[in-house]
């Protein structure tokens, strides 16, 4: 029997997000799958639920330097390594000894300018990155905006696949849930940290606008931030504290309960979102979704007026627009709903991911296995937010 590990991926540590994509690759390759986490959870992250998980294909290299020895041994030996969030250098040897990378990272260049004046970014990005033109390293992208940014630098030209987060898609009577939202009032329903990239006071403005025109809604904002009290002061200043709930420190499946009752999902986060794994939440409990166009999931999850909406990014008229289109056509917001639940089903759930990952290492192996078509591991397009945003009106 062939030891080899067959696939190998490197990460922080381990989260609710990752393992469900995890649980599958093992049940693909059996042992031939290692899984290695390199620190502990932080404390801010267990405060939010997060806990480490008993799995037999996990490698902790934090508990022990064994482990320490045996995953760097494994990320040379391994016949393919899919690499996340570990430190850049421990990659190269294998980069120069020409086996099988595949990078999986959101954008590059999302952060502020300041972070592109230091040496330090450009190096690790040349030295890691550039050498894709002529070795077999790979991008995963899990932002729809990464083939442009790998551009820049001339890297990963036709290597970048659509890539993402894959939690948990739950089988759901989806029926019976779009009945029984028909029972009550409009529903909205927002999730996040309270930062200024995730726009929590555009939600807050669209209350308003919606209140003038005697729309009957309810606003749920779900998070806590460094914004949450200002919030809470622009909710009474404009006048719809009444018709809007703000709620902290509940477990993920509480919230996914929140969002299976809740109409319309806004997403309101702008370009330094990364991807937003909640969007894959949202549409797999049902929500009809309205989504601003810079978050890097959006081009990838949504199909502009089949499954979901798109809206102008940090433009509260675009958002007011597309809501007040679900608003006033009840049947497509349900439709909507039904489609973006099928497409995380479908396309997008941790089973799907697994086998596309699968189809692309046999087509690397192989060129004449196909790739996907479409969903995760297909070629991923080219475009930047303004370029996709134009693609739509």
């Amino acid at each position: 029997m062939d030891n080899t590990v067959k696939l190998a991926f490197f990460t922080n540590f381990d989260n609710h997000h990752q393992i469900p994509l995890a649980d599958e690759l093992y049940r693909i390759y059996g042992n031939r799958y290692v899984f290695v986490t390199r620190e502990e959870i932080p404390k801010e992250f267990r405060k939010r639920g997060y806990h480490n998980y008993e799995r037999p294909y996990i490698l902790r290299m934090e508990t022990s330097k064994e482990n320490v020895k045996r995953a760097l041994q494994i990320l040379s030996d391994a016949e393919f390594v899919l690499f996340g969030d570990a430190p850049l250098e421990w990659i190269r040897p294998r980069i120069r000894a020409g086996k099988p990378v595949l990078f999986y990272n959101e954008r590059w260049f999302k952060t502020g300018w300041r972070r592109y004046m230091r040496r330090s970014f450009w190096k690790n990005l040349l030295l890691s990155h550039f050498p894709s033109r002529w070795r077999p390293t790979y991008m995963l992208a899990a932002s729809a905006y990464m083939r442009h940014d790998c551009s820049k630098i001339f890297a990963y030209p036709n290597k970048v696949y659509r890539w993402g987060y894959f939690p948990a898609v739950e089988r759901l009577d989806l029926e019976q849930v779009i009945q029984d939202k028909a029972l009550y009032p409009l529903k909205l329903v927002w999730c996040g940290t309270m930062t200024p990239l995730k726009h929590p006071e555009l939600p807050l403005l669209l209350m308003s606008k919606l209140g003038v025109d005697d729309v009957n809604a309810h606003l749920c904002m779900i998070g806590q931030g460094p914004l949450l009290e200002g919030m809470k002061r622009l909710a009474f200043k404009l006048n719809v504290e009444s018709r809007v709930e703000f709620i902290q420190d509940i477990p993920n499946e509480e919230v996914k309960s929140i969002f299976r009752q809740s109409h319309i999902f806004l997403f309101t986060s702008d370009w330094m979102e990364g991807w937003g794994c909640v969007l894959n939440e949202a549409m797999a409990s049902g929500c009809a979704v309205v989504a601003s166009h810079e978050i890097g999931s959006v081009p990838f999850l949504i199909r502009h007026k089949v499954n979901g909406l798109i809206f102008k990014s940090r433009h509260l008229q675009s958002l007011y627009e597309q809501v007040n289109y679900l608003v006033k056509h009840r049947d497509k917001l349900d439709c909507m709903a039904r489609q973006a639940y099928r497409t995380m089903q479908e396309e997008w759930s941790p089973h799907a991911a697994a086998h596309s990952l699968v189809r692309l290492i046999c087509h690397l192996e192989d060129p004449r296995q196909p790739l996907p078509l479409d969903g995760p591991c297909s070629e991923a397009p080219s475009f930047t937010p303004s370029s996709f945003y134009r693609s739509l009106i």
